[in-house]
């Protein structure tokens, strides 16, 4: 649209001094904003026909009461004619120490047309306030979307998301704010460690540390008798 929309300008400028101008000079005055127009319309039907719609379908959280996490769950679903190449589920929350922690997914590739899907990132309890979170996916040319969602990328505890249409799909280029914010959010998740790999990690470090415990508890049991 801002294409066509430069195009357009140039076209009423160019329309003010056609004093001097030919035939045929203003045939292609006339043809340029039509041929943006045509080469916008063709965009939106490739993206009609080709394209993968990912939709969120379920967002949910599950509270475990033994352990000092929860899951986080976003179930989505490929409404569209395309294959989804690579998708992110990202999220941001506030802590009660007011701190900002940030969450990257497991990446889920290769979302087939009518495929539904899930998303779970397990975060820590301690929230503060609501959790805010994107799902940014790739289709087979390299093209980023955010996923059409009506709960407005936040959890929705008082179910507003029921009185109101779903946000549809958005494509995102390099500069578009969403497309910033996500990458700022992705670095921040990598950084804190706070990713698929890094949970596996803590995972392994809290087993170590139980093996270890227990050990010394039979040592110093098997000491004392």
């Amino acid at each position: 649209m801002f294409i066509i929309s430069l195009g357009i300008l140039g076209f009423f400028y160019f329309s003010l001094s056609t004093k001097d101008l030919g035939t045929t000079e203003l045939i292609n005055i006339v043809l340029f904003p039509v041929s943006l127009l045509t080469l916008y319309v063709a965009r939106l039907q490739y993206r009609a026909n080709h394209s993968p719609v990912i939709t969120v379908k379920i967002v949910k959280e599950r509270i475990i009461t033994d352990v000092e996490t929860n899951d986080f769950k976003v179930i989505v679903k490929n409404l569209g004619n395309g294959v989804c190449i690579d998708s992110f589920l990202v999220l941001k929350e506030k802590t009660t120490d007011n701190k900002s922690k940030y969450y990257l997914s497991k990446p889920v590739r290769e979302i087939h047309p009518k495929t539904t899907v899930e998303f779970v990132i397990n975060k820590s309890k301690d929230t503060k306030d609501i959790t805010r979170y994107m799902l940014i996916y790739m289709d087979f040319l390299g093209y980023l979307y955010i996923a059409g969602d009506a709960h407005k990328g936040k959890t929705d505890k008082d179910n507003k998301h029921l009185h109101r249409l779903t946000k549809p799909t958005k494509p995102l280029f390099l500069l578009h704010p969403t497309n910033i914010k996500f990458h700022w959010w992705k670095c921040r998740a990598i950084k804190q460690n706070n990713t698929y790999l890094g949970q596996i990690e803590k995972k392994i470090k809290n087993n170590k540390i139980i093996v270890k415990e227990h050990i010394e508890t039979l040592n110093r049991e098997s000491t004392e008798k």
